[in-house]
């Protein structure tokens, strides 16, 4: 009997791959407009087929050449947002994207020289630009009355550039007269204020960070800016920086030649959602969107002097209150009653908020036995703690600053609750994924229990695409435990891409337990440990992406 073997020959293309995204330009836009843009990508890829923006009101088409046709809608929300640009094998790594208020001019070389300065007609603007190549520098010129002020606000470090940004203000004979270096981060903030009208120019350049033997001025393609100024009054603070959603907060305005009748404002948060913590506030006059806290709370301010523990400043818990540490010597006290072993979390806000204070936190009885410490030690954190009174009675939280410094903007906002739901997550693999249909894939997550919270937590992911399953997986009573969440695709899955996220679940003990459910979003470092510095509006984000691929044959 013969036996035959069929042997069956098929021609595999070579396989696509996910697109990448290395840059943007220009990195943002103004509400209202519609502008081309380019797609910076790897050598030989192809343009993506479709880009997407974690925020409503931005329509992002990408076209032949890695260019792309972005809209913004008038009411687009303001500040840093991340995009990703994909295809049906997979997703980029995010990349920053900043929508703004001022009108947008496009840097026009060669602006690299004293006398090839390029000439501004009017003030404010966000000008987009790049350091091309070596060595390179722009320069912009614009006049300035006496007694004007300069306002000068860079994006760069904050758009995921790797460059340290330097601003250097010039009078009409050349000479340096300012000089601005590091804010929050490496992107600088100039003010200047004219002893006399003239020609001014203004020369941005760039070192490369991290820091290399190069000393240098940096540049290159993907070296990119967007330069806000200004010459007319301009907010750049709030105080308090938090407004509550029920009802109107009282804040003051703070900044550069405010007039009287801006110094004072009511602003409103009722439509905003409950996450973020921090999100973006636009008064008038202001060259970018102001960080301030949303809460369900009333705001209030601390009541001087409190520095003593005899004129502490007396919380009814839950509270809400801004303050401001403004010289060395300066300390605030609050004065809080707590009942015995209802635990109470303690959270300061000010380097999250763009405000200079390295805080430090504690918490005392008033006859001034300490009872539990806190300080932001890593890059950019802030101050978190939470207490179990050992009995009933008077406790005061004290605010200091951790360098005994001290000044008008070291200002935070500091919230008082009740509760054990003391805990955070955080994403430890790679954000970016993809799986095949018919199979897993697993996302590693890690927990902190805020001072030995030791409450039952689950650990949930939330919107996977359809035909994606994910049990909820109990969290490791241990604090900083890594475990996983396994994603599996059902064999007849569509193919998709989009993102989705996992929070933490706090899990009632017993039918009468009263705390209620609280859960928190998990999130993942837009930069690493060793790229961090100091902070910017984006650092985190929560919007994991996945990929569902067909299953292969």
């Amino acid at each position: 009997m013969k036996r035959w073997l069929l042997v069956l020959c098929v021609a595999t293309p070579l396989c696509a791959a996910p697109p990448t995204l290395t840059s943007i330009y220009p990195a943002g836009g103004q509400r209202g407009t519609t502008f081309s843009a380019h797609l910076g990508g790897a050598k030989g890829d192809t343009a993506p087929k479709a880009v997407w923006i974690d925020c409503p009101g931005v329509l992002i088409a990408p076209g032949d050449k890695r260019t792309a046709q972005i809209t913004i809608a008038a009411d687009a929300p303001l500040g840093l947002h991340l995009i990703r640009a994909y295809n049906d094998e997979g997703a980029s790594e995010p990349r920053w994207f900043s929508i703004g208020p001022l009108a947008e001019k496009e840097e026009v070389e060669p602006n690299d020289a004293i006398g090839k300065e390029q000439a501004l007609d009017k003030l404010p603007v966000c000008l987009n630009g790049k350091l091309g190549k070596r060595g390179d520098t722009d320069l912009f010129a614009f006049d300035l009355a006496k007694g004007q002020t300069l306002v000068a606000v860079v994006e760069s470090y904050s758009l995921g550039i790797g460059v340290d940004v330097m601003l250097q203000l010039r009078n009409a004979a050349g000479t340096v007269i300012a000089t601005a270096n590091d804010a929050r981060n490496l992107d600088p903030v100039l003010t200047f204020q004219a002893t006399q009208a003239g020609r001014y120019s203004l020369q941005i350049a760039g070192f490369p960070y991290p820091p290399t033997a190069d000393v240098g001025y940096f540049g290159g393609d993907e070296i990119i800016y967007r330069l806000h100024l200004s010459a007319s009054p301009t907010a750049m603070r709030l105080f308090p920086a938090a407004i509550s959603r029920k009802g109107k907060t009282k804040l003051d305005v703070l900044g550069v030649n405010v007039p009287d009748k801006a110094k004072t404002i009511e602003a409103e948060a009722s439509s905003r959602p409950p996450y973020p913590l921090v999100q973006s506030y636009l008064p008038s006059d202001a060259l970018a969107p102001i960080q301030v806290v949303i809460t369900d709370l009333a705001v209030l301010r601390e009541a001087e002097p409190n520095n003593t523990a005899d004129k502490a400043m007396l919380l009814t818990v839950p509270a809400c209150v801004g303050g401001r540490i403004d010289s060395a010597a300066d300390s605030d006290r609050y004065r809080i009653i707590c009942k015995k072993g209802i635990h109470q979390n303690i959270r300061l806000l000010s380097k999250a908020l763009g405000l200079p204070l390295s805080a430090s936190l504690s918490v005392v009885y008033t006859a001034g036995a300490e009872l539990a410490t806190s300080e932001g030690a890593a890059e950019g954190e802030d101050p978190l703690l939470s207490f179990k009174p050992p009995a009933d009675g008077d406790f005061q939280i004290i605010v200091s600053d951790l360098y005994n410094k001290g000044s008008a903007a070291a200002e935070y906002v500091m919230m008082v609750e009740p509760g054990e739901e003391t805990f955070s997550g955080s994403v430890t693999s790679k954000p970016t994924m993809s799986l095949e249909a018919g199979k897993s894939v697993e996302i590693k997550v890690k927990a902190t229990r805020v001072n030995g919270y030791a409450g039952a937590l689950v650990a949930r992911v939330s919107g996977p695409p359809a035909g994606v399953t994910a049990p909820e997986v109990a969290v490791p009573a241990k604090s900083g435990t890594e475990f996983s969440l396994t994603l599996t695709a059902a064999s007849d899955a569509m193919p998709c891409n989009g993102p989705f996220q996992v929070a933490l679940w706090t899990v009632p003990a017993n039918e009468k337990d009263k705390l209620p459910v609280q859960h928190r979003v998990v999130t993942f470092a837009l930069r690493t440990a060793e790229t961090q510095r100091g902070t910017s509006p984006l650092d985190h984000s929560s919007q994991l992406w996945i990929t569902v691929l067909p299953a292969k044959p």
